[in-house]
């Protein structure tokens, strides 16, 4: 028998964002997002376990959340949200929201 998590459903999204991080600054977009974390690529390297604020707007309302860089994979980054409050649960609900359901 198998003993894993299912991963959750992810729903493409086209969405500008930054991270702020120790690092610094950076810039990128969202390719797609679930209710766990998102997929996204960034202006430049990210390192792995990397933690600080996703930022990005939503019908020209700014929103954030707690991330974690959890993959990088050529480019592509796994940010998985750090959830603390029901506010994290409202920007994550406006994300899919905003992606939309795909069939």
């Amino acid at each position: 028998m198998q003993n894993y998590q299912t991963r959750a459903a992810r729903f493409d999204l086209n969405l500008p964002l930054r991270f702020f991080s120790s690092d610094g600054m950076m810039a990128g977009h969202c390719v797609n997002v679930s209710e766990s974390g998102m997929l996204a690529v960034f202006d430049r390297p990210v390192e792995l376990w990397l933690e600080g604020d996703l930022s990005f707007f939503i019908e020209g309302r700014q929103f954030s959340i707690k991330a974690r860089v959890a993959r990088v994979n050529d480019g592509d980054t796994g940010l998985r949200f750090r959830i603390d409050s029901e506010a994290d649960l409202l920007t994550i609900q406006k994300l899919l929201a905003l992606a939309g359901p795909q069939i």
